[in-house]
Order: structure tokens, then C-alpha cells, then sequence
């Protein structure tokens, strides 16, 4: 039997970690991710079973999310690495799929779906994190072909289903991640009718709420939060711009340190463009 390649998983793990160790006018270079998803392509081996392979599918799908939004190969070669990162994840699904008999995760029952995770050999949180970093980068090619194209093709309702999952066998992972997503995606994605009208604008502060619960100190966190009360009919002015000041005056952590940034220049130019309206 076909097996993963751990000494690859190893080294893209390695490698992952210097991710962020140059940057660029505060974008990480290119090369270390680039190297680090390298690897871990190399760790998934076709033959293998999912569940010697999945750790590497989902890692795999970060890093090139990572390459897409926060380095330097984001403007130039950011839309072929999303590209490729989707099919991946079409593959990975459907191999999570055949273990499952052919059907979806998320038609499972919370009973059906823990027995599944304990027969499975797989670890819940990389079950929970391919499924999360699937709807990712399907939400990055959302950023290059628009919201109401993805509502027309299906995507965004197989974002929200995997999405959702996600919080259903982990709820934690990527600091609460799963329910930032979800929130946005309720808060932005447009209403079609007879296509998106799933689509629920009374979740978007709930689903906020959770991911603030699981890390009240995660800036990405106190973002989302702050932009669901902002879309309230009656918007909590002073606890929203103390969201947005925290975010903006978080001290970036080594292992975020781009990620963090990205989020503490959108969280400055949110929160002057709120003084900026009072006055």
C-alpha cells in the first residue's frame, strides 16, 4: 500500500515556519512558501489512502492561499496558484467523499458524522481543516471572477456547506476561522432569487460572535466582529471603533506576522474612515 512521503511533510512543516522570515513592503518574499508547498505536494502521494494524505491536501491548500494573498507572487502569478489550489481541493473532497460511500460530510447527522470521524483514521481537526481551507481558496478565486458568479456556479453555497462542516467537527481551528468566514459570506454574498436564498444576513453577527468567543484577542476576530455590527440596523458606534483600534494597534505575531499586517492596515483605514464620518 501506497504511503505519504513524511520525510516531504516534514520539511514543507520546516519550511512553513520561515514563511514569514523576509518581507517586502510588508508582504513575506515568495520563495519559502513557494519551497514549502513544493514539499508538501511532494508528501501527497496519489495511491495512498485520504487519511495518510490529508494533512498534506489541507496544508497544501494554505500555503497556496498564503502565496496568493500575502507574498510577493501574489500580483503576478496569484490567479494560476489559486487555480491549481482548487483542483486540489476538488480532488481531496472527492477522496473524503469516497470514504464516505460517495456522499458529502455534511449530509451526515452529529451522531453519523462522529461515528464516521472515529472509524476514519483521521485526525477530526484535518477532516475539519481541508473542508475550511477548501471553501478558502474557493473564496480567493471568488475575489478574481466576482460574488455573483460564484453565487450562479454553486460555489459559494459549497463554501458555506464546507464551511459549516468545519465548525461542526472543529470549531476551533484557525483561531475560530471557520465562523469568520461563514459570517462574511452571509454578510456579502448577494440574494439571488431562486439561487442564494440560503443566504441569511441574521446570522452574520451570531457567527461573528462565536469566532470572538473562541479568540477575543485574535485581531482578524475583533475585524469581523466589528464589520457584523456595523452592519446592524443600528450600529454600536464606540464598541465597534474600539474593535477597530485594537486590531489596529496589535502588536503582529511572529508566526501571523503578514497576516497580521494585512489586517492591521485594513483595520486603520476602517477606522479612519469611521472618525472620519462622525466628524
Amino acid at each position: 500500500m501506497a504511503v505519504a512521503n513524511e520525510s516531504a511533510l516534514a520539511e514543507a512543516n520546516r519550511l512553513w515556519e520561515g514563511r514569514a522570515e523576509q518581507l517586502e513592503d510588508e508582504r513575506a518574499l515568495a520563495a519559502p512558501t513557494e519551497r514549502a508547498l513544493a514539499r508538501y505536494l511532494e508528501a501527497i502521494v496519489p495511491e495512498a489512502p485520504i487519511a495518510e494524505t490529508i494533512e498534506a491536501r489541507w496544508k497544501s491548500l494554505r500555503a497556496a492561499h498564503y502565496l496568493s494573498e500575502f507574498t510577493t507572487a501574489a500580483s503576478s502569478r496569484g490567479d494560476r496558484i489559486i487555480e491549481e489550489a482548487t483542483g486540489r481541493a476538488e480532488d481531496s473532497l472527492e477522496a473524503v467523499r469516497r470514504r464516505n460511500d460517495g456522499k458529502d460530510l455534511s449530509t451526515l447527522s452529529d451522531r453519523q458524522l462522529e461515528a464516521w470521524l472515529e472509524s476514519s483514521g483521521m485526525q477530526r481537526e484535518d477532516v475539519a481543516q481541508l473542508h475550511f481551507w477548501a471553501a478558502i481558496v474557493w473564496g480567493a478565486q471568488a475575489q478574481r471572477v466576482g460574488l455573483l458568479t460564484i453565487v450562479r456556479q454553486g460555489i459559494a453555497r459549497r463554501m458555506v456547506d464546507n464551511a459549516t462542516l468545519a465548525t461542526r467537527i472543529d470549531p476551533t481551528i484557525e483561531r475560530g476561522g471557520a465562523f469568520r468566514l461563514l459570517s462574511r459570506l452571509n454578510g456579502d454574498l448577494p440574494r439571488v432569487p431562486f439561487v442564494s436564498g440560503w443566504v441569511d444576513r441574521d446570522k452574520t453577527l451570531p457567527q461573528a460572535e462565536a469566532a470572538f468567543a473562541i479568540d477575543p484577542e485574535d485581531p482578524g476576530n475583533q475585524m469581523i466582529l466589528a464589520l457584523a455590527l456595523r452592519d446592524q440596523s443600528s450600529p454600536p458606534r464606540s464598541r465597534i471603533e474600539a474593535l477597530l483600534a485594537s486590531a489596529a494597534r496589535h502588536e503582529p505575531r511572529p508566526a501571523l506576522l503578514a497576516e497580521d499586517l494585512a489586517i492591521r492596515a485594513q483595520a486603520e483605514k476602517w477606522l479612519a474612515e469611521l472618525r472620519q464620518g462622525a466628524e
